[in-house]
């Protein structure tokens, strides 16, 4: 809401608050003595009264409470001096309209003159109290909600960026061997630079986009996960082996991105592919409610020198856990020479 608006708003609220009390107050008065005063009595001294109400509000209260320790003597010392100048005005105030001929009553300065205005003046005094302890409370609550908000959103902030960080990790090793394989294949084997750069160019694109939610539609993934396969078989001539079964009944279906292209690039990156008597294995089901990856490789004799840092792993797990809490459970093992990964993600309704 504007500033401006939300002071319009608060003035309307104030001037029907005070307009419904001055209302309320000048019948009963009127109706339990049986005469009014003059219009310009009640115009005077209600002036006085609202004066001080906003006066001990916004000055004496924050004055007296802003001070700490110092509060002790300077709240009763601030009232004393408030009392004193309220008296004053109102004799003064009661002088003018005598002379004026607009009080209905004689003046008089005796012991019922005193109590009556010190009274008055005690409960516009309480009532301010108890607008300024509102507006104090209304005020820290607003500023306490606005770090709360303001908090929650640099969170946020900080859970995405960590999430692009760890999707931007699709190791480098991929993107190296395929630049050096189009450098070995301009000179020998033009006929397929192309294609393996414009693969290339849509998997780095799809690692580096962004999503508004965090995800992507898995299909665009096994598409990726496609590029990666076919660039590893052009840089080993087809030579690969490699059994891929996919299934994917909801084509909707939808998950964070690259959690599945670094399953895959893991294949390529630590295990053997190149005997025909042990092929790779990746499968893929996924439904509208519940999605299964599996991958399964040779761990011995590596076709890259990669050693493991197993960040890749760990990465997975964190993103995982941080949107899928425990609706996601990544599951791995090394058992007699074969590295294998079972992903299991069951999406909520």
């Amino acid at each position: 809401m504007n500033p401006q608006n939300r002071s319009d708003g608060t003035l309307k609220v104030h001037l029907v608050c005070w307009a419904i009390f001055i209302a309320y107050e000048i019948l009963v008065a009127g109706m339990i003595s049986g005469q009014y005063a003059h219009p310009v009595y009640y115009v005077a001294f209600y002036a006085l009264n609202i004066v001080l109400f906003y006066v001990h509000a916004h000055f004496l209260m924050p004055s007296a409470f802003d001070q700490g320790k110092k509060t002790i003597w300077r709240l009763p010392f601030l009232l004393a001096v408030e009392l004193s100048l309220y008296l004053a005005i109102t004799i003064a105030l009661s002088y003018a309209l005598e002379l004026l001929n607009l009080r209905n009553t004689p003046l008089q300065l005796n012991s019922r003159f005193f109590l009556t205005t010190v009274w008055r003046s005690a409960l516009f005094m309480m009532f301010s109290s108890g607008y300024y302890f509102l507006r104090t409370y209304l005020r820290r609550a607003k500023d306490e909600m606005a770090r709360a908000v303001a908090m929650a959103e640099l969170n946020s902030k900080l859970i995405r960026a960590e999430r692009d960080f760890l999707k931007a990790q699709i190791n480098p090793h991929l993107l190296f061997n395929t630049l050096n394989f189009v450098r070995y294949a301009s000179k020998r084997k033009p006929e397929q630079v192309d294609e393996a750069i414009v693969r290339l160019s849509e998997l780095m694109h799809f690692a580096m986009e962004k999503t508004a939610d965090g995800l992507i539609p898995v299909q665009q993934e096994l598409a990726q996960i496609d590029n990666i396969i076919q660039l590893n078989q052009m840089r080993f001539d087809g030579k690969l082996n490699l059994i891929c079964n996919v299934e994917l009944e909801d084509k909707a279906l939808q998950l964070i991105p690259t959690v599945l292209l670094t399953l895959v690039e893991n294949i390529f990156k630590h295990g053997d592919l190149l005997d025909p008597a042990a092929p790779a294995e990746i499968t893929f089901h996924g439904n509208s409610g519940e999605m299964l990856f599996c991958t399964r490789n040779r761990s011995e004799n590596s076709m890259d020198t990669y050693p493991s840092t197993k960040l890749g792993i760990a990465n997975i797990k964190t993103r995982l856990n941080d949107y899928y809490g425990s609706n996601a459970i990544l599951e791995h093992g090394n058992n007699d020479g074969w590295f294998w990964t079972k992903l299991t993600v069951k999406f909520r309704p």
